[in-house]
């Protein structure tokens, strides 16, 4: 290490143990690159196969109270990304299943008949990217409380620029909610 570097090492550290409350400014950085790489990437993707089947099923649930539909995979993180939908209180018939359509036909079709079907699921995204910052701010405790500072920032850098990490972490799918809360 060149003594420039060491100098700043140093000087970081002599910061941080005066002022131990500002060390929280390192994951709060790093958690707002995530949220901010991931709500721009994800802004290009195309609608993911498995999107309208869990959007239509979390806000099935929080209207209706109906758990059926969807049920190979847990309620909560599909709930928590149709949870703004409510706020657009998009009509939802509670009263029946669709005969013989399958769900993700039914899923499909709801989610196009809505006149602003994009903005709709761009909501849901951006809500379901908190899950990655979740999973960020659990990487830094458990590595800060377990092996120190320095090791909490490499370990916080990696998760932020891991490529499945920014891949999946707005899009509908359980994938970082569920490592987020294993991790926790």
């Amino acid at each position: 290490i060149s003594p420039k570097v060491a100098d700043m090492v140093s000087e970081a550290r002599g910061f941080l143990e005066k002022h131990p409350r500002a060390e929280w400014l390192i994951p709060a950085a790093l958690c707002l690159l995530l949220l901010a790489q991931v709500l721009f990437s994800v802004r290009q993707m195309s609608q993911h196969a498995d999107e309208a089947i869990h959007l239509y099923a979390g806000y099935r649930v929080l209207k209706c109270s109906d758990y059926a539909f969807g049920r190979e995979h847990p309620p909560l993180a599909k709930m928590l990304a149709a949870a703004p939908l409510l706020w657009s209180n998009i009509p939802m018939d509670c009263s029946h299943r669709e005969a013989g359509a399958n769900e993700e036909e039914q899923a499909t079709r709801w989610l196009y008949s809505q006149t602003d079907w994009w903005p709709l699921l761009m909501r849901a995204r951006v809500a379901s990217s908190f899950a990655a910052v979740a999973l960020c701010l659990g990487v830094w405790m458990v590595s800060r409380r377990m092996f120190g500072r320095m090791t909490a920032v490499v370990a916080t850098a990696v998760l932020v620029f891991e490529p499945n990490v920014l891949a999946h972490g707005a899009l509908l799918l359980n994938n970082i909610l569920l490592a987020a809360l294993f991790l926790l």
